[in-house]
């Protein structure tokens, strides 16, 4: 059942060649100091080892976390995160990426008050920075939609700058890997207009060798464009 005042944040994980559990105590002390506390933290997990199970242990007393072991298409990032909405009792869904991190301490409670003003507001993306592993940023993205994301010109970024209402969600293809954002900002459009967007920086994007897209091929990346510009026949 929904509850009208808690807000969920999904975060897909895995072991991420062995610093998986390295970034999710990163995000998760930052969700600890957030000054927005009715939050439930939803852990969907493709780990095939404990490590992250552990980390989330370890948060239990100061968080309202729930870890789940998801065996289902593993290595589908699409599909973890589906995991995470299907399970999401929050009123809205804050999506977080597990190698990146909420940058404002009063990220959530901003989220919340657009949301609880605006009605007609279903889904929102937030400015981010973004930097490598020591954390400190050395660029910003303040994001903005257009039809040409679907050929791949993502001015939105990261599915960690999103969040959406919880009122029969869309879910991520299956399908998709390294097109899953472009495509699902393109559906969200589609079915619910334009976005909020929020010009300040609320997620801090980390850039490491170990990230996803980082291990696609280039075979990978053609069968995807080439099937995202059939499914919306743009090409």
């Amino acid at each position: 059942m929904q509850n009208s005042n808690l807000v969920s944040i999904v975060i897909p994980t895995y072991e991420m060649s062995g610093e998986g559990s390295f970034f999710l105590l990163h995000s998760l002390k930052k969700i600890v100091n957030q000054t927005y506390k009715n939050i439930e933290v939803i852990v969907t997990d493709h780990s095939k080892n404990k490590e992250v199970e552990l980390v989330c242990k370890n948060f239990e007393k100061v968080l309202n976390i729930r870890y789940i072991k998801n065996d289902v298409d593993v290595g589908s990032s699409s599909s973890n995160i589906n995991n995470g909405i299907k399970n999401s009792k929050g009123f809205i869904i804050k999506i977080l990426m597990q190698d990146d991190f909420l940058y404002q301490k009063n990220c959530i409670e901003k989220t919340v008050s657009i949301f609880e003003n605006d009605k007609t507001c279903y889904w929102l993306v937030a400015g981010c920075v973004f930097g490598g592993k020591n954390f400190i940023p050395n660029g910003k993205i303040y994001p903005s939609y257009t039809d040409d994301i679907v050929l791949g010109e993502n001015k939105i970024g990261s599915p960690s700058v999103l969040t959406i209402k919880n009122e029969n969600p869309l879910f991520f293809d299956n399908n998709l890997l390294w097109m899953m954002d472009c495509d699902y900002y393109k559906r969200l459009h589609d079915s619910f207009g334009e976005p909020k967007i929020l010009l300040e920086n609320h997620i801090y994007i980390t850039q490491h060798i170990n990230q996803l897209t980082n291990s696609l091929s280039i075979e990978r990346k053609d069968y995807e464009t080439k099937l995202i510009c059939k499914k919306y026949k743009k090409c």
